[in-house]
């Protein structure tokens, strides 16, 4: 059995918001959420854009505290906050009530479906990424490196990919979904 390039998706920090340039030409005044903010750089490159809020989850300790760093100065709506995913949507839910919006324009899933396959059950994960898409008014952005079962559920939910980017070898290739429609 060969082991996966992509078992662990790092690449260097330039090569992390690769792909990303549709999403974040469109990202101003919009509401973000990244799940697996990691040190917020990706979080950083959509706030040059200007958006209305970003919203960052992550359970590196460190790379929070990073993102709270980059952010105090950057003088806009938001808010990075520590959390183990692998606990659930339930618990997610309970444990986010009233820190998180309604829904977001733009919610990133990048390099953490592959982690949480490792942690959790397929059906607890799966119902934590289908909260997690239905998040989403207009845009998702996944990467990890087997998108079959995580493109099913976004699709599922009436998106459709719009943009592919495999071309940088450090990564995973980039998928972004926009909705198509908007009941399930």
């Amino acid at each position: 059995m060969t082991r996966s390039n992509f078992s662990t998706i790092s690449g260097e920090a330039k090569d992390r918001p690769a792909g990303l340039q549709p999403l974040l030409e469109r990202a101003g005044g919009k509401s973000i959420l990244d799940i697996g903010t990691f040190n917020g750089l990706i979080p950083y490159e959509f706030a040059k854009s200007d958006p209305r809020v970003i919203h960052g989850i992550d359970f590196y300790e460190e790379g929070i505290r990073a993102a709270r760093t980059i952010f105090e100065s950057c003088y806009l709506d938001s808010g990075f906050f520590i959390y183990d995913l692998s606990f659930g949507r339930d618990r997610f839910k309970s444990d986010f009530e009233g820190k998180l919006l309604q829904s977001y324009d733009i919610v990133l899933l990048l390099a953490i479906y592959h982690k949480l396959v490792r942690q959790m059950s397929q059906k607890d994960l799966h119902e934590l990424m289908d909260y997690f898409i239905g998040l989403s008014d207009q845009y998702i952005a996944a990467r990890t490196p087997d998108m079959g079962p995580l493109d099913e559920l976004i699709r599922r939910q009436g998106f459709e990919l719009v943009y592919f980017d495999g071309f940088n070898k450090a990564l995973a290739p980039l998928h972004i979904y926009e909705k198509i429609r908007k009941e399930r």
